[in-house]
C-alpha cells in the first residue's frame, strides 16, 4: 500500500519558468512490494461491447488482464491481483472494495472501446480528476499510451470525465469522477485508471489488435510494461522453461524494451522501419539462437547469434526480411517460429527454423516482429503458407560472342549466344538475384588450347573478351546457402551437336577433344529437388582418346602376323607352281 500512503502526504513540485511548467510524478517505491489490482471490465451477464465478429468484450478483457498479470509477475517486488479471474459478474463498487481489501497501490480497469462511428480507432486512458491523484496518474496514462502507440494504436490521449449529477468526492468535496470504478476507488484512497485499448466496432482494428490470443497478449504486455515503468520495476524474469527474448531498434524511436515469447516488438500503422534486432534464448543451457537480416542496399547479412546486433545502427537502412534458427546440442528438441509485419502487406504468416520471413525485391520495410519457441513438432502459432513475399530467385547471365561482342543480360532459361549462325562464344558472366538466403553462383569455362580455367563468381568474366578463343564447355555450381536450397541447371548449343542435354550443379556441359565451339547457353535455377527443365542424359560429349601404346603394339603385331601369313601363302603358291612345271617337263620327256 506504499503508493497510497505516499500519495496521501505527497507534495507535487511544480516549477514555472515563463510559460513552461513541469510536474514530476511520484513513482518512487519503498521496500514493500507494489500491489497492482487489475480489473477485467464487465463479466457474467454484463458482456460489454460486441465486436464486428460477435466476440464479447468481457472475454477479451479477461484475457488481456491475465496476460498483464503474467508479464508483471516476472518482476520482483510486485504483487498482482485481479478483481475477477473467470466469467463472473462483479459490481462496480464491489470491484473497488476488492482492490481496497487487497491493499492496492493502483487500480487499473482494462476495457475495449466501441462506437456507433465505425471509423473510430485508437486507445485512450481515463484517470481520476482528484488533485491528489491526477498529476501522477496522467503520467501513468501517458506511459500506457506510449506502449500501445508502439504497437500501432492511435493515441487518443489521457482524459478525465466528471460526474454529471453533481456528486462530489467524499473526502475533499471535489467534483467526483463519472466512472464508478474510478470514483469508488478514489473514495477508498486508491488511484484508479481505465484503459480503453482499441475499438471493437472497427473491423480493421479488431483484426489487427484483437482477433487472436497473440494480439491480446501484446496489449496485455504493453500494459505491464507501462506499469513497470511507472513504478520503476526492474529485473524482469522470463517464464519457466525455454524463453525467447528480443528487442528492436525503430526509426525515430531507438531501441524498444525487451519483450518475450510471441509479444510484438516494433510498431504497426506508424510507417516506421525496423533497423536492427537483438535476440536471445534462455532456459536451456544447450540451446542457442542465430539470426540473419536482409538489409536495404546490403542484402543478407551474415548470421549473428545470442544477443548480437543484426541490422545497422545510424545508417537509416530498413530491415526487409529475417531468418532465425536454433543452435546447440538441443536445437532438435524445439522449433522457432516468427512472423513479421511488412510495409503494405501487414502481418505475414509464420516462418520456421531458418526460412525467410518478410519481403525481397520490393523495397518494403519490416515494421514489427513476433517470435516464439515451441517444443519440436508442436502446432504453429498460426498460418504458415505465406511468410515471405519475394520476386522469385533468379540467375542472370550474358555472353560475349564472335563479331557481336557482349549480348544483353538474360534470365532464367533464356538463350544467350547464337544458334545456327556459326559464331563462337568467347566469354560468360553470371549472377544471382532475389535469393531468400545467402549464397552465390560459381562458374568456369573450358577454353580452346587452355582447358579448364579457375572458377569465378559475382559477375566476373570466365573465358576471354575479343581474343578469338572459343569456349568449348562450361561448369556452373551454387555456393553457400543457395546450394542447400536450389539446383542450377544449364545446357549449351555446341558446334555439330546442337543443343546438348541439361547438366546440373557443377557437371560439365559442352564438348572436349573435338575442337568444337559453344555457340549458345541456357541456365535455370530451380528449388532443391525440383524437376529438371528437360532431358539430362547427354550434357557433355568427350571425344574418345587415341589408342594406347600397348594397343598400337598389339595392332602392329597382328599386322605383322597377317603379312607373314600372306608371305607364306605366296611362297606355297610359288612352290606349287614350280612343282607343276617340273611335272610337265617330266611328262614331256
Amino acid at each position: 500500500m506504499k503508493l497510497r500512503r505516499m500519495m496521501a502526504s505527497v507534495l507535487i513540485f511544480t516549477v514555472t519558468i515563463g510559460f513552461l511548467s513541469a510536474v514530476w510524478p511520484i513513482t518512487a517505491k519503498a521496500s514493500d512490494p507494489v500491489v497492482v489490482v487489475l480489473d477485467p471490465g464487465h463479466g457474467g451477464s454484463e458482456g460489454g461491447a460486441v465486436s464486428v465478429t460477435g466476440a464479447l468484450e468481457k472475454d477479451l478483457n479477461l484475457k488481456i488482464s491475465k496476460y498483464t498479470k503474467a508479464a508483471l509477475e516476472r518482476y520482483p517486488n510486485v504483487i498482482v491481483y485481479m478483481t475477477r479471474t473467470a466469467d463472473e459478474q462483479v459490481g462496480l463498487t464491489q470491484r473497488a472494495e476488492r482492490a481496497s481489501e487487497y491493499g492496492a497501490d493502483i487500480f487499473i480497469s482494462q476495457h475495449l472501446n466501441s462506437s456507433t462511428n465505425e471509423s473510430a480507432v485508437g486507445a485512450e486512458v481515463y484517470v481520476s480528476n482528484l488533485e491528489q491523484f491526477y498529476s501522477s496518474l496522467k503520467v501513468f496514462g501517458e506511459k500506457v499510451l506510449k506502449e500501445l502507440s508502439a504497437l500501432g494504436l492511435t493515441n487518443r490521449g489521457v482524459k478525465v470525465r466528471l460526474s454529471q449529477n453533481g456528486s462530489t468526492h467524499e473526502a475533499t468535496g471535489e467534483t467526483a469522477d463519472y466512472y464508478a470504478v474510478i470514483a469508488a476507488s478514489a473514495n477508498r484512497n486508491i488511484p484508479a485508471a481505465i484503459i480503453e485499448h482499441a475499438f471493437l466496432s472497427n473491423a480493421e482494428e479488431f483484426e489487427t489488435y484483437l482477433s487472436t490470443d497473440a494480439k491480446l497478449k501484446a496489449l496485455g504486455e504493453a500494459d505491464a510494461a507501462a506499469i513497470a515503468s511507472y513504478f520503476g520495476l526492474t529485473g524482469a524474469q522470463a517464464e519457466e522453461g525455454v524463453n525467447i527474448s528480443y528487442q528492436t531498434h525503430i526509426q525515430n524511436m531507438g531501441w524498444q524494451g525487451v519483450v518475450y515469447n510471441g509479444a510484438v516488438s516494433g510498431t504497426s500503422g506508424k510507417f516506421l522501419r525496423l533497423e536492427a534486432i537483438k535476440i536471445n534464448v534462455s532456459g536451456d543451457e544447450k540451446l542457442g539462437i542465430e539470426y540473419s537480416t536482409h538489409i536495404q542496399n546490403i542484402g543478407w547479412q551474415e548470421w549473428k547469434q545470442d544477443g548480437d546486433l543484426s541490422g545497422t545502427s545510424g545508417r537509416a537502412f530498413r530491415l526487409e526480411a529475417i531468418r532465425i534458427r536454433l543452435t546447440g546440442e538441443n536445437a532438435d528438441k524445439y522449433d522457432v517460429y516468427y512472423r513479421v509485419h511488412a510495409q503494405d502487406y501487414g502481418w505475414l504468416d509464420w516462418a520456421k527454423n531458418g526460412t525467410a520471413a518478410g519481403t525481397a525485391g520490393y523495397a518494403k520495410r519490416l515494421e514489427s516482429i513476433e517470435i516464439q519457441v515451441v517444443d519440436k513438432g508442436a502446432a504453429a502459432p498460426g498460418p504458415t503458407s505465406r511468410c515471405y513475399v519475394g520476386i522469385p530467385a533468379e540467375v542472370s547471365y550474358q555472353t560475349y560472342v564472335e563479331s557481336k561482342g557482349w549480348l544483353p543480360v538474360v534470365k532464367d532459361g533464356a538463350t544467350s549466344g547464337t544458334v545456327g549462325q556459326g559464331l563462337r562464344m568467347e566469354g560468360l558472366k553470371m549472377n544471382l538475384a532475389n535469393l531468400p538466403c545467402s549464397g552465390s553462383v560459381r562458374y568456369r569455362a573450358h577454353l580452346q588450347n587452355k582447358g579448364w580455367v579457375d572458377y569465378v563468381s559475382g559477375g566476373e568474366l570466365t573465358g576471354t573478351e575479343g581474343t578469338g578463343t572459343r569456349l568449348e564447355a562450361i561448369q556452373i555450381e551454387l555456393a553457400g546457402e543457395a546450394k542447400e536450397n536450389y539446383d542450377i541447371y544449364y545446357r549449351v548449343h555446341s558446334q555439330q551437336f546442337g543443343w546438348l542435354d541439361w547438366a546440373k550443379n557443377g557437371e560439365s556441359a559442352g564438348t572436349a577433344g573435338y575442337g568444337f565451339r559453344v555457340e549458345g547457353v541456357e541456365v535455370k535455377m530451380v528449388a532443391k529437388g525440383a524437376a529438371a527443365p528437360g532431358s539430362t542424359i547427354r550434357p557433355f560429349a568427350q571425344k574418345p582418346a587415341e589408342p594406347a601404346a600397348e594397343t598400337q603394339a598389339a595392332e602392329t603385331a597382328v599386322t605383322k602376323t597377317a603379312a607373314e601369313t600372306a608371305a607364306e601363302t605366296t611362297a606355297l603358291e610359288n612352290q606349287a607352281a614350280e612343282e607343276t612345271a617340273i611335272e610337265e617337263v617330266v611328262s614331256g620327256e
